[in-house]
């Protein structure tokens, strides 16, 4: 995906350029399932989003209440999935016990970085 094309729309009144829309038309469908490591505590933080540049740094500044008092974060693992309900079922197994056990295995065998 090109850096914010996406997650970052025209504002009202601006023209978009082709770009935003080409990319817009090829990952209009795409959603990531992604995993937080928290440098100040070492707990994981796990969700999806249809924008994982734009909620990485949300997190970061502090925008999202349960992990504002646990900054900074860096992603330590993610998924990418077609399907938005995909998507959230895999970031529910991964809060699961079996998926929590089964995360660790994965960032263990493809470390992030």
């Amino acid at each position: 995906m090109a850096k914010g094309a996406v997650c970052n729309p025209p504002k009202a009144g601006e023209s978009a350029p082709f770009k935003y829309f080409a990319t817009m038309m090829l990952d209009e469908f795409k959603y990531f399932v992604y995993v937080l490591i928290s440098e100040k505590d070492n707990k994981l933080y796990t969700g999806y989003t249809n924008c994982l540049e734009r909620r990485l740094k949300q997190h970061n500044e502090g925008l999202v209440k349960s992990t504002k008092n646990r900054r900074p974060l860096k992603l330590a693992y993610k998924e990418e999935f077609n399907d938005k309900k995909q998507a959230q079922d895999r970031e529910e197994f991964f809060k699961s016990g079996r998926g929590r056990s089964q995360l660790k295995e994965l960032m263990a065998r493809y470390p992030s970085g």
